[in-house]
C-alpha cells in the first residue's frame, strides 16, 4: 500500500510540474482564428497570444482540475476497496457463504440486507422516486444495527452510519475489532 501511495504522489507531482512549465506550447492552437479571447484591463478584446501571461492561469486551472479528478478517483477507489474488504470480513465472521458479494456493487447491498435480517426485495423501493431511497436508507441502517448486534456490539452502534465518516468507521470496527466484554 505504501508503494501505491508513492506512485500516486509521484504521478501527481509530474502532472502538476508538466502543466505549470509547458508555457502553452503543447496545447496551443495552430489556427489563430480559433484561439480563446479575453478582456484586458482596458476592456479591449485580446487573444491569449497577445498577452503571454495568460497561459499560466489557463494551465494552472487545468492542472488543478486534473489534480482534483485524480485525487477524487484515487480516494473513491480506496474507499471502495476498504469497504469491500471490511464487508467481506464481516460476512466471513458471520458465516455468510457468499462473501464475494461484498465486491459487486448491488450484491453488496443485498448481502448487507441478508446479514441484517432484512428482505433484499426492499431494494425495489429504489424505483420509487424520493421516498424509496429514504426507506431503503432507513432499512440499511436497521440492517447495520442488526449486524452490530450479531457481532456482539451494542445495537445502537449501527446509528454511526448517520454520522459523516461513520459509514467508513463502522464497517472497519465490525470487521477487524473484537467486542470487549465488560
Amino acid at each position: 500500500m505504501k508503494n501505491l501511495s508513492k506512485i500516486f504522489l509521484t504521478f501527481l507531482l509530474v502532472v502538476s510540474v508538466f502543466f505549470l512549465f509547458t508555457k502553452g506550447d503543447i496545447l496551443a492552437l495552430e489556427n489563430e482564428e480559433v484561439s480563446s479571447y479575453s478582456y484586458g484591463k482596458d476592456n479591449s478584446l485580446s487573444s491569449y497570444t497577445d498577452n503571454p501571461e495568460n497561459w499560466l492561469t489557463d494551465y494552472a486551472t487545468v492542472g488543478f482540475q486534473i489534480g482534483v479528478i485524480v485525487i477524487s478517483l484515487a480516494s473513491s477507489i480506496a474507499m471502495y476497496v476498504y469497504t469491500s474488504l471490511a464487508f467481506s470480513k464481516i460476512a466471513e465472521k458471520l458465516n455468510y457463504e457468499k462473501k464475494w458479494f461484498a465486491w459487486v456493487p448491488i450484491l453488496n447491498i443485498i448481502m448487507i440486507f441478508e446479514l441484517g435480517d432484512q428482505n433484499p426485495m426492499l431494494l425495489f423501493l429504489l424505483l420509487i422516486p424520493g421516498i424509496g431511497g429514504l426507506i431503503v436508507g432507513i432499512m440499511s441502517i436497521i440492517a447495520m444495527m442488526n449486524i452490530a448486534e450479531k457481532r456482539g456490539y451494542d445495537k445502537m452502534l449501527g446509528l454511526l452510519m448517520l454520522v459523516p465518516l461513520g459509514n467508513l468507521i463502522l464497517p472497519g470496527l465490525l470487521a477487524w475489532k473484537e467486542p470487549t466484554q465488560g
